[in-house]
């Protein structure tokens, strides 16, 4: 998991949408309800895996 899994304040949701996204889960398999705070941490897990497998274009 990347370093700044750690700085989440939900780091297990966090954890686990990385996960999730590792194992080719799509961003609309959250588990957690949309108003919440780990719905929104899992969401950055998920999307920090997917950065760091599919590096984002160079501006």
């Amino acid at each position: 998991l990347p370093q700044g899994a750690g700085d989440d304040p939900r780091p297990r949701a966090y954890d686990d949408g990385f996960t999730a996204r590792q194992a080719g889960k799509a961003l609309e398999d959250n588990p957690f309800r949309a108003d919440t705070s780990d719905h929104l941490a899992w969401e950055a897990g998920w999307s920090e895996a997917r950065e760091q497998i599919v590096p984002a274009p160079r501006a």
